[in-house]
């Protein structure tokens, strides 16, 4: 990982061409992470194998990254900003991880993506409710306009897929609820020992929590999967775990948060692509208009952000 991180930063910083195929990239690698779980469950692997598996090939790294990211710091965190950060992990990746994985047995992986994306929403309808601020007409619009097209997806998967559709949506629609307390929790612990540790203690953290669960419900015998479907769950882990997080790292520190989210509004269409070709899921004109609208509401929510910090 240390060789793929010198590569990046022999890019030039200036490179926006570069810096715009690390965050294309980036989206590319967590939009996959859907249609691999979709393929793991098809070559018989179970929830608790999947989240098991995901978190066992990904916290060797985690670790190893922590270990240094502590080394490195003259100041070290206390031992209850160490507990903040594992709490919070454990609620944005444990929790979260798990709704989103129980959810995608009854959900396209189209639809899950969708409803992923639109968790910026929430961090805004929270903030808003907590700070007793008004939300101005521009987001208004586009939370609108990003709700709009979630719904017009949901209303046509209903029809299809009735109860099942219905439990899914409110299974992922949690984990983004999961996510978004993730995202406001960890402002302080970040600031306090810096994005790096932090990363690494909260996955660690949840990698622990999904193995002792997984242990205690299957035990050992019952996480066995197929080479087939390992084979999927390592692609989930190195790819749409850890080299995405790093990739999304290093295209925020040289394009900003907020022309790397725009980036992000590519994702669902990524995943609906890759859903189609992979998995043989259909796309009509329901699922194009909903990913239109979701997406046009993110990237104006983006664009207002970016104005705000200009």
């Amino acid at each position: 990982m240390s060789g793929l991180r010198a590569r990046l930063q022999a890019i030039p910083t200036g490179g926006y061409a570069a810096a715009f195929c690390i965050a294309l990239c980036a989206t590319t690698f967590y939009s996959m992470k859907p249609v691999f779980i979709k393929l793991a469950f098809a070559n018989g692997a179970s929830v608790n194998a999947v989240m098991a598996w995901r978190m066992a090939l990904s916290l060797p790294v985690f670790l190893a990254v922590g270990v240094k990211a502590w080394q490195r710091r003259t100041e070290k965190p206390s031992a209850r900003q160490v507990a903040q950060a594992a709490f919070v992990g454990i609620l944005g990746y444990y929790g979260a991880s798990y709704l989103d994985v129980l959810g995608l047995q009854y959900v396209s992986a189209q639809l899950e993506r969708l409803i992923l994306f639109c968790y910026p929403a929430l961090v805004i309808l929270a903030t808003a409710f907590i700070r007793r601020q008004p939300i101005s007409a521009q987001t208004s619009g586009a939370l609108g306009l990003a709700y709009a097209g979630l719904g017009l997806l949901f209303g046509h998967d209903l029809q299809l897929g009735g109860a099942d559709t219905l439990l899914g949506t409110a299974l992922v629609f949690g984990s983004a609820v999961a996510y978004a307390g993730y995202l406001m929790l960890s402002g302080g612990p970040i600031a306090a020992m810096g994005s790096l540790l932090f990363t690494a203690i909260a996955m660690s953290a949840a990698c622990f929590a999904v193995l002792a669960q997984a242990v205690a419900v299957e035990g050992l015998v019952g996480l066995a999967i197929t080479p087939a479907a390992l084979a999927w769950m390592a692609a989930v882990a190195l790819i749409s775990t850890v080299l995405a997080s790093f990739l999304q790292s290093e295209a925020i520190a040289r394009l900003g948060a907020a022309r790397s989210s725009v980036v992000g509004s590519t994702g669902p269409l990524l995943t609906s692509v890759a859903a189609v070709v992979l998995l043989g899921e259909p796309f009509g004109p329901y699922h194009a208009a909903g990913l239109a609208l979701a997406t046009a509401g993110m990237v104006v929510l983006s664009r207002k952000k970016q104005q705000k910090k200009a």
